[in-house]
């Protein structure tokens, strides 16, 4: 087996509790999928993802091609144009209108932007940062975090293990 095929296969496991977790809570937490290799582009987008919490995927299998990250759910796709793998934009067009006519939406980034800084002093955002959050504003990826689970509330936590809070 491949490289891709192993991929494929774990998504494959995985997709039926991703999909019951919706497109805004992890189907796979993302430490199941840490072993997943990411380019240093992909590395700082998915960090800055991760930031404000959005629900994405890495390497995540459709239509016979392997998206960057994705939002299976929401059918949301983010690819990140590294010089190597993205000279041919006729070849990314194509692909991409092959992802929409399955009612993916792809939004893409070119490389230099997926890991610009930001200066979080002056309040000015990286392009990257400018771009995940309008992709949030238009569609529903970002974590939403559920009072009850004893993960989030420090009382529910105290309270699950027997402690007074």
């Amino acid at each position: 087996m491949n490289k891709w095929q192993v991929i494929d296969d774990f998504w494959g496991r995985w997709l039926e509790h991703i999909e019951k977790a919706g497109s805004t809570n992890w189907g796979a937490a993302p430490m199941d999928f840490a072993w997943i290799e990411l380019t240093p582009i992909e590395r700082a987008l998915f960090e800055e993802m991760r930031n404000l919490n959005m629900v994405f995927y890495p390497q995540w299998p459709v239509a016979g091609v392997f998206v960057d990250f994705a939002n299976p759910v929401a059918k949301i796709a983010i690819e990140c144009d590294g010089k190597a793998f993205h000279r041919d934009q006729a070849k990314d067009a194509e692909r991409d209108s092959r992802l929409a006519d399955l009612g993916w939406i792809v939004y893409r980034l070119p490389g230099w932007a997926c890991h610009a800084e930001c200066d979080e002093e002056k309040e000015l955002f990286s392009a990257s940062q400018l771009v995940l959050r309008e992709i949030c504003a238009r569609h529903p990826v970002q974590r939403v975090r559920r009072d009850s689970s004893p993960w989030f509330s420090f009382g529910a936590a105290m309270e699950a293990v027997g402690a007074a809070a």
